[in-house]
């Protein structure tokens, strides 16, 4: 009885012992993850500027005088396609300035060329996303069976977007002079469609519309970038950044995408999808594009700015700086009382949360640009 009874309470002892055992452990790893948390984001961004230095081969280049200023390209992601034609998609969330851009295309000199040969482009953008019949657009197509559409084939919507990019790269490789008409000719794949608002394509921002599927309605890159390999066409992005409470104000305030503590969190997300496409494609990044700097600033060309899609758009450098500060009308700079006004305080742990992830969106961007363009990152 005796031993029974001693094995009896020993094993509760073990039991505790083991339990207190894996406290510690525990109450251990906090401590460290803590250690980097307060670190704060300088960690994370170094882990991801490492990363992105051991993918880049930092070579020597010189950036022609204008269009697109190539760089050595990552050869075992993406082979350099033989052609002036570049497929520019602009990623952004919401209310960060697609319609500027899209202001900007139609003036331009690649728009021109495009609508001088007879170039298809305005098709295009509703071949990535039909928001109507969301089973015909190659992006808007995972979406389909929730908005109540038929069932997407997505072999088929391949197949047909890669034909038509490849017909696009045709028409622009057999009228484009250098000589003449530069480096290269841009054909927008967002922010540019031509159909009926609410319709149809959209600006492709992050999100797309608003829907019951509204959180998933953003554009996916990887399957966008497979497509374009598969039709061997050289497709590129820029990413746009603006002040996040000016999004929530643009987007909350001015029209109402969303009720506010919502689109708050819905923004934050589409910045971490947003982060992770460009960290996975570094060398198709363009330019990071500040919308709240002039295009003469200093902090206007960290990145490359607007500037750099001019110059790809086919203007000099002193045509677009003329052309952008005619157009653009820059919103008064936001201060803490405005701030205040538009996020109320019961959410502003929450909107800090999509301040960080913007500013870590707009680090990464900038860490991919400097790497992959060092010429002009000097």
């Amino acid at each position: 009885t005796h031993t029974v009874g001693a094995q009896s309470t020993s094993r509760p002892t073990r039991t505790r012992r083991w339990v207190y055992q894996v406290i510690a452990l525990c109450a251990l790893c906090f401590a460290l993850v803590a250690g980097y948390v307060r670190e704060g984001s300088d960690v994370t961004n170094a882990i991801v500027s490492e990363a992105i230095s051991e993918r880049v081969p930092l070579a020597e280049s010189q950036p022609p005088a204008d269009g697109l200023r190539v760089v050595q390209e990552s050869q075992e992601r993406m082979n350099h396609y033989d052609s002036p034609a570049v497929f520019l998609f602009v990623v952004g969330v919401e209310g960060t300035g697609h319609h500027l851009f899209n202001k900007i295309f139609n003036q331009s000199p690649s728009r021109d060329r495009l609508r001088s040969w007879g170039v298809p482009y305005s098709v295009l953008p509703k071949a990535l996303w039909y928001q109507e019949k969301s089973n015909k657009g190659l992006l808007s197509a995972p979406c389909a069976k929730l908005l109540g559409h038929k069932a997407p084939n997505g072999p088929e919507l391949v197949e047909r977007t890669a034909a038509l990019l490849r017909e696009i790269d045709g028409i622009i490789k057999a009228n484009h002079i250098p000589e003449k008409h530069g480096k290269s000719t841009v054909v927008p794949l967002s922010s540019s469609s031509p159909g009926r608002p609410g319709k149809d394509a959209g600006m492709m921002s992050y999100p797309n519309f608003r829907s019951p599927c509204r959180t998933l309605s953003y554009p996916d890159l990887s399957v966008l970038y497979d497509v374009c390999d598969q039709a061997k066409v050289n497709c590129r992005h820029a990413l746009i950044h603006r002040d996040p409470h000016a999004v929530i104000r643009s987007t909350t305030i001015n029209r109402r995408h969303s009720e506010i503590g919502a689109q708050i969190k819905t923004l934050a997300t589409m910045l971490h999808v947003m982060r992770t496409q460009i960290i996975d494609y570094p060398e198709r990044l363009v330019s990071c594009w500040d919308y709240d700097s002039s295009v003469d600033s200093e902090n206007g060309r960290i990145g490359g700015g607007v500037l750099e899609l001019g110059i790809l758009l086919g203007w000099t450098e002193s045509e677009f700086t003329d052309l952008y500060n005619d157009i653009f009308n820059p919103s008064s700079p936001m201060n803490d009382t405005m701030r205040d006004e538009i996020v109320r305080e019961e959410l502003r742990p929450f909107m800090k949360t999509f301040v960080r992830a913007n500013d870590r969106v707009i680090d990464t961007c900038r860490d991919i640009y400097d790497a992959y363009h060092p010429a002009l990152a000097a």
